[in-house]
């Protein structure tokens, strides 16, 4: 698609090192239905901050096992990224929603299938690079599908698909522009507090715009701001996971 197509002919370009370390921060004021039996947070979300001062589309099926394409000419450039390493695999999926990715894990499971998941591919350790297999690529979940304010502590969160681009995450909070088909009233409560508030942005920025926050979190991306704002999982609040046998 055209995103795909922008993300390709923006390969290779030099991106910035990783770095290492884990922080993580409590969630509070989510909706029940956003919390587990044990009141643990299900929804995945980035902490915001205030600026100083102020190709190839297969069809997807709600049978996992239709998920898997074949790996073809088509997909030539899934088996790499920009370390210039190239891999080679037996499949790959696209999926769009958590159902599906959880649908593909069963399956690979079962078959006793590794998988590789993808983001941007902006890596430079060849960390999405697969070497046999499934490849599942996650640049089609690629919805803001929720936003928080915290009034205790004047603090916003959003809350991302792992396939959203770094570039489309800034833009939407620049514009405070967001497709909000689908958020719950506390999301749009919060929209409309975020556009009475002072600016927000998510720091950290790796170097390439293109990477997709999913891949920032693998990596504990970091960069230039780093020295200031710290790395990537710094400002991760949650996370919902998809375990290998496709349990939550």
């Amino acid at each position: 698609n055209t995103r795909e197509a922008r993300i390709m002919r923006r390969m290779y370009r030099s991106v910035g090192r990783a770095a290492t370390g884990v922080s993580g921060k409590v969630v509070r004021g989510l909706e029940p239905s956003e919390r587990d039996a044990a009141g643990n947070p299900v929804v995945p979300l980035l902490r915001l901050c205030t600026f100083p001062g102020l190709g190839y589309v297969c069809r997807m099926s709600s049978e996992p096992h239709l998920h898997f394409e074949k790996v073809h000419p088509l997909h030539v450039d899934f088996l790499r990224d920009e370390s210039r390493k190239v891999g080679a695999a037996d499949s790959i999926s696209f999926p769009t929603t958590e159902e599906e990715v959880r649908g593909i894990m069963a399956e690979a499971n079962a078959r006793h299938l590794p998988v590789t998941f993808q983001g941007g591919r902006t890596g430079i350790t060849a960390g999405a690079v697969p070497s046999g297999g499934h490849i599942l690529n996650l640049n089609r979940m690629n919805r803001i599908t929720g936003l928080r304010f915290d009034p205790v502590n004047d603090r916003f969160s959003v809350a991302v698909q792992p396939g959203v681009v770094l570039a489309d995450l800034r833009a939407a909070l620049e514009k405070q522009e967001f497709d909000t088909a689908g958020w719950m009233p506390p999301s749009l409560e919060a929209l409309n507090s975020l556009r009475s508030h002072l600016p927000v942005f998510f720091p950290p920025d790796p170097t390439e715009s293109t990477a997709t926050i999913g891949g920032m979190m693998a990596c504990n991306a970091s960069g230039a701001r780093t020295f200031k704002y710290g790395p990537t999982r710094k400002y991760v609040e949650s996370l919902r996971v998809v375990f290998a046998d496709g349990s939550t």
